[in-house]
């Protein structure tokens, strides 16, 4: 079978569809990936992926100019996917749910290709919501965002990631980072959008918990914050790893004891598989995907949730102090693994083939 997965360049996206890629190509089928990939088109090319891009604009502002030249992009964009798709002639074309796989699944169902979407987050954004009416199937991560589609045709799969737990167990990881493992490790990450106040702000919060306890810290900063954070613990005496990115994830989850970051979608599954206590700060500006995401590991007992606007108001601090002294639910509890489905990447790739 030839298999069209369109999907866009963001985390959260991509990764489910690499994995579910690698599910596929493991059985024989051919898969092309088809959409608006930016930098990561390269991340793409390099596991040996043939890849089409199809350049395409969200509508991100309220300016009836940029509204108007983000559906004028994405009328084009249908007209652009028309063409390859027609060309590919894919058995199924799959979509994960960004404003960049829309025209791509919309032009597969002018062509009456066989469609799929996947939603990665408990409550769907808008491009799914409107192709759910019109593909043949939809496979959902979360059992949560059941409700949101038609009852017949939605499956729940999880959500494929591409993960691994590594082989070196947490105390040798911790020695070769040069922490120490009689010390409770913080991993500290903001995500790719908005960190710059989430990473300087979270500094000044933990300084203010190293007067009264001891930890150590793993902090991912983004390029733009890695000299300013670095500078910022070295001021406060806590003793600090920090990394503007890093591909070792698994090992990062691994040595923590306590994670505090955004909470997208794949943020949230790779914290039930590795199953870490976590501080959770939605992201304000995803249209509250982020909310309803960190509130389904605040139902489990082992996520605080904290809502952005109230990032300074002393809540963050006081989950990070009750976690350090063992007064809060999420020093006893870790996350309810049921939210991970481990075998997630070969349950949609199944659902991909009987699509068609």
């Amino acid at each position: 079978m030839k298999i069209v997965l369109a999907t866009g360049g963001t985390g959260g996206h991509l990764f489910p569809a690499l994995a579910t890629a690698k599910e596929l190509t493991a059985v024989g089928h051919r898969v092309i990936f088809c959409g608006d990939f930016k930098k990561n088109q390269g991340l793409i090319e390099e596991q040996g992926y043939t890849v089409i891009r199809i350049d395409s604009k969200g509508i991100t502002s309220l300016n009836p100019v940029k509204i108007f030249l983000a559906l004028f992009n994405s009328f084009t964009a249908v007209f652009r996917a028309l063409k390859h798709l027609y060309g590919i002639k894919p058995d199924v074309v799959c979509g994960f749910g960004c404003y960049s796989a829309f025209p791509i699944v919309l032009a597969a169902i002018v062509l009456r290709i066989p469609c799929i979407i996947h939603e990665q987050n408990v409550q769907p954004g808008k491009a799914n919501k409107l192709l759910a009416f019109f593909v043949s199937k939809i496979a959902v991560s979360f059992v949560q965002s059941r409700q949101f589609f038609p009852e017949g045709k939605t499956v729940f799969t999880g959500c494929p990631i591409t993960l691994e737990i590594p082989a070196k167990n947490k105390t040798d990881l911790l020695k070769e980072y040069g922490l120490k493992s009689e010390f409770k490790t913080i991993l500290v990450f903001g995500g790719s959008q908005g960190s710059q106040k989430f990473n300087r702000d979270l500094v000044d919060i933990l300084v203010q918990s190293r007067n009264k306890y001891e930890f150590q810290v793993i902090h991912l900063s983004g390029y733009k914050d890695l000299e300013t954070v670095k500078e910022k613990y070295s001021r406060s005496g806590i003793t600090a790893q920090v990394f503007d990115f890093s591909t070792k994830m698994g090992e990062l989850y691994t040595m923590a004891d306590l994670v505090i970051g955004r909470s997208g979608a794949m943020t949230v599954f790779e914290l039930a598989m590795f199953k870490k206590a976590a501080i959770l700060i939605p992201y304000p500006h995803a249209g509250g995907h982020q909310i309803y995401n960190a509130q389904v590991l605040e139902q489990s007992g082992a996520a605080k949730l904290v809502e952005d606007k109230y990032f300074s108001s002393g809540e963050v601090s006081s989950a990070v102090e009750g976690f350090l002294n063992g007064t809060s639910i999420l020093a006893d509890k870790t996350v309810d693994s049921d939210i991970y489905q481990p075998d997630a990447a070969k349950q949609l790739a199944r659902e991909i083939f009987v699509c068609r």
